[in-house]
């Protein structure tokens, strides 16, 4: 890939397989698999940060979460697919009062407008409690509460 990076994140969608931030980068490249090519970059985050979680909806690569400065942060921001714009910091509202600093998670796709965040660490400790709900089209966020000793089915 054209920049050295580690604790970066990557996603493919459609023929393109996106690489985005590790430790000490924030740019945003792309491998076309059709072509076996590096392409030239798709531009760069706002925050460099690390282990980003990725996703794409509507002709944005979105860029969750991760690690900035050494700290979990919450930021989330977005590139256009396109490459004609620059990355820009997502604004959002949260139904009730819970931390969003984690890194390294999972996403799940629920409805064209609706993802389910997974997993993941908050600072040293694994997010085991929680499931977090983003709308697209409200940028909004929910979370769901988990007390994995009564709640987990056996």
């Amino acid at each position: 890939m054209p920049s050295k990076r580690a604790n970066h994140s990557s996603l493919k969608h459609n023929d393109l397989l996106y690489v985005s931030g590790g430790k000490g980068n924030n740019a945003i490249e792309y491998f076309d698999t059709k072509k076996y090519k590096w392409s030239t970059m798709l531009g760069r985050m706002a925050i460099e940060r690390e282990f980003p979680v990725l996703f794409v909806h509507s002709n944005y690569l979105y860029n969750f979460f991760g690690i900035s400065n050494n700290n979990c942060t919450d930021k989330v921001e977005r590139i256009e697919l396109t490459g004609k714009g620059n990355s820009q910091l997502v604004e959002y509202t949260k139904e009730a009062n819970f931390d969003l600093k984690i890194y390294g998670a999972g996403i799940i796709e629920m409805s064209p407008d609706v993802i389910l965040i997974v997993g993941g660490k908050k600072k040293d400790v694994f997010n085991r409690d929680n499931i977090f709900q983003y709308d697209f089209s409200e940028t909004k966020f929910d979370c769901f509460n988990f007390d994995i000793d009564s709640d987990v089915l056996l």
